[in-house]
């Protein structure tokens, strides 16, 4: 019995606490200004862009692109083909020469 007389005090402490509630105050011509924003036409191209991409499908493609393309650069396939040392090997191939315009014998 003592537990319902103390909720029955806090439901009327809630209740009263209400009564002191006022409307609140907007800003002049403020509901005219909603109202046009709401209603308005035609849309920006932010917003266009911006619902194309909220699509699941299109976010489920970009994902699959993604997941794919990092697949391809980070895959490390082994390439039997190439012999260890080739690279070594055709470089001593090559030598550097200095072309030069200027010939020191003539004057």
């Amino acid at each position: 019995m003592k537990n319902n007389h103390s909720i029955e005090q806090k439901i009327e402490q809630v209740l009263s606490s209400l009564d002191q509630v006022t409307r609140a105050d907007t800003d002049p011509f403020f509901y005219t200004r909603l109202s046009a924003k709401l209603h308005a036409e035609q849309d920006s191209v932010w917003m266009k862009v911006s619902g194309f991409l909220a699509r699941p499908v299109v976010i489920a493609s970009i994902l699959v692109a993604a997941v794919t393309g990092n697949y391809f650069i980070f895959s490390r396939n082994s390439d039997t083909g190439v012999k260890p040392g080739y690279a070594e090997l055709s470089q001593d191939e090559y030598t550097v020469q200095a072309i030069t315009y200027y010939d020191p014998e003539t004057p």
